[in-house]
């Protein structure tokens, strides 16, 4: 089988034909349909004229409140901003590029849905056009976007609102598609879309995942370079196809980055003055030009906590207050036992993992997982390494200071990677590869037709380790798991000495000191919250054993032909629906949605604000003012919406 065609193990979907009509279309249109009116259930609240609150939108808006301000005033956009510390450029801020179309195309996609249905419609139809490329069948594509989209840290990243690095992960899968096309032969059509989806993905403004995207690319095409040498058939002819489908993508590339070279230039030459740049101080954990080791890993994934893949409160879910487990959960009794009001328990410590704090869990899916697990053992198509790889890769970059030989080296070696930090952001894209690997087994399982008393093998092994897995940590989770939090800080006491302290410890320090030095009290709500932490380790391994029991019962009755195969593909993209959507609603949901007037309250001037603008001194004291030029003339274009303005990742200041 010619190797750029040895992935099409079925017909070629409507995108590729020849001769497309509306009969071709409109099932992909239905499914788009179906896209938005899922991203509307979602966010259902907007209906009501509601906004969604989000922490760091809230203070972007905030940032760039003195340069809209301006703009409406003079119809210019400034290139200072004096209101942002002691005075920076406001290109990281507020800005607009007229002259890059680029930048107009990703504008126009990104905000042809409502905010913020559209950035869950661009992880669904980011993803489903991949499939949709590489030729997979529409209820594979659908159940694949349904997976990447609704993994929970992706979701967790529009509630958190990191809007530049939701449009980004959101385009990488088209981005992926085009290349892969351009590399399977179609180098004119692959190529072109490459470029097309690389400068929307460089107009997301979040270098850091598109340098992951770019990692990957790279591994892809070393791939795709040692299976042509390999190749003994017709190598001379398969090597010249790859080095023009590499010319070609290079191409493509350098026009995408062109397009984009105002905003690109002028963040490096920020980013120099920035912690991301060379110090005249070092520390004995910096780099060279780079930010400090400990500061990049702050945020790492516990190798143990890897097991939210695929059971979302193994390590207890998210941080802070929001978490309730009701009156009935052993936290709740304990402050009702001790005479407090038991609603306390909520927002008590149950996340004991080892980040200083988070959102949630990196939650893949039960049904995903299982289904990536069983892609890997039964297709024989060689693209499979490559998105295993991938996943443990980046799985293995997520875990930062705690595979720290391999990452210590990665943070030295590799070029530019020591730019970035929190490297857990890695694991919103794993997704997209377990979702492809899901697609994968599915159609092998499809092309090998096997007979109802020949199950194979791969199918049988896959079910029992991953449904295997999740029954051990159901019955014997206690047994290997003490819940305690494995995080620590650094508590300095008056006499300057720094102490390291485990946060369970430090927390209980607190409530001794809150119960006036009742340590028995404290003792007995620390003892609450752990036994609360294995209680939702254990409800959520049942959970995932439950909905892998229940994808393997449609596969084996797909397979035993009790009804047909499509009918299990559409249950399974059901299923992998349910599992994922009923855990994000633990991070995003009606709560973070509040009336318009109460989000507007957000941005009213408290007294202290009315104080400092009462000064009409635009240089706040200072004798002359900054000597670069402070405006650019009225862009051609409105003003960029809100969610336009995104935070920077390549640059921060040095405070």
């Amino acid at each position: 089988m010619p190797l750029q065609n040895a992935s099409n193990l079925v017909a070629t979907s409507g995108f590729m034909k020849q001769n497309i009509t509306f009969s071709h279309l409109w099932p992909h249109l239905a499914v788009l349909l179906f896209f938005f009116l899922l991203a509307l259930a979602y966010n259902y609240p907007v209906l009501e004229g509601k906004k969604l609150v989000q922490n760091d939108m809230i203070q972007a808006q905030g940032s760039a409140q003195a340069l809209q301000q301006f703009q409406k005033e003079t119809g210019r956009i400034s290139l200072w901003n004096n209101a942002m510390f002691s005075g920076m450029p406001s290109f990281l801020i507020y800005m607009d590029y007229p002259l890059s179309l680029s930048t107009q195309l990703g504008r126009a996609i990104t905000y042809a849905v409502p905010y913020p249905l559209n950035l869950f419609f661009l992880y669904l139809a980011g993803f489903y056009l991949m499939g949709v490329m590489l030729g997979y069948r529409l209820e594979l594509a659908l159940l694949g976007a349904l997976g990447f989209a609704f993994a929970s840290y992706n979701v967790i990243n529009i509630e958190a609102g990191h809007v530049s690095k939701a449009i980004a992960v959101a385009f990488a899968p088209p981005f992926i598609g085009a290349v892969v096309l351009s590399y399977r032969g179609k180098i004119a059509l692959g190529s072109a879309l490459a470029g097309i989806f690389a400068s929307i993905e460089i107009y997301a403004n979040h270098i850091q995942i598109t340098y992951y995207i770019i990692l990957a690319l790279f591994c892809y095409a070393l791939l795709e370079l040692g299976l042509r040498l390999a190749s003994p058939e017709n190598r001379p002819a398969q090597l010249k196809s790859f080095a023009l489908a590499s010319l070609a993508l290079l191409l493509a590339g350098g026009l995408a980055v062109g397009s984009h070279a105002s905003r690109l230039l002028t963040n490096y030459a920020y980013s120099q003055q920035s912690i991301r740049g060379q110090s005249e101080l070092r520390s004995n954990t910096q780099s060279r030009g780079g930010t400090d080791r400990d500061y990049a890993f702050q945020w790492s994934y516990g190798i143990g906590e890897t097991f939210t893949f695929i059971i979302p409160h193994f390590y207890g879910g998210g941080s802070g207050i929001g978490t309730w487990l009701g009156t009935k959960s052993n936290t709740a009794e304990a402050f009702e036992r001790n005479r407090f009001d038991p609603k306390y328990a909520e927002g008590m410590p149950y996340y004991w993992g080892g980040q200083p704090f988070t959102s949630g869990p990196a939650y893949m899916g039960a049904v995903l997982f299982f289904l990536f697990v069983m892609g890997i053992w039964l297709s024989t198509h060689p693209i499979k390494w490559w998105l295993l790889g991938m996943v443990l890769l980046f799985t293995a970059l997520a875990w930062g200071k705690n595979f720290a030989p391999f990452n210590d080296f990665i943070f030295d070696y590799l070029p530019l990677y020591n730019k970035f930090r929190a490297v857990t952001m890695v694991l919103s894209l794993v997704p997209l590869f377990l979702a492809w690997g899901a697609m994968l087994g599915l159609e092998a399982l499809m092309a090998r037709a096997p007979e109802a008393s020949n199950l194979p093998a791969g199918f049988r092994w896959s079910a029992g380790l991953v449904a295997g897995l999740c029954l051990f940590f159901a019955l014997l989770g206690g047994a290997v798991l003490n819940y305690q939090s494995e995080a620590y800080q650094e508590i300095k006491d008056e006499k300057g000495k720094i102490t390291r302290l485990n946060q369970d410890e430090a927390f209980r320090n607190n409530l001794v000191n809150q119960l006036q030095g009742n340590e028995a009290v404290a003792n007995d709500l620390m003892e609450a919250i752990r036994r609360d932490r294995a209680a939702m380790q254990r409800q959520d391994a049942w959970r995932s054993f439950l909905f892998i029991a229940l994808a393997i019962g449609l596969l084996w009755l797909g397979l035993k032909k009790y009804f047909p195969f499509s009918y299990a593909l559409w249950g399974l993209a059901a299923l992998t629906l349910i599992d994922l959507y009923a855990v994000d609603q633990r991070y995003l949901n009606e709560e973070n949605f509040v009336r318009k007037s109460r989000f507007e309250s957000y941005f009213e001037p408290s007294e202290a604000d009315r104080k400092i603008l009462a000064d009409k001194d635009v240089y706040f004291g200072c004798s002359t003012p900054p000597s670069a030029p402070s405006t650019m003339p009225p862009p051609p274009t409105t003003t960029p919406p809100l969610g336009a303005t995104t935070e920077p990742s390549f640059a921060a200041t040095r405070i």
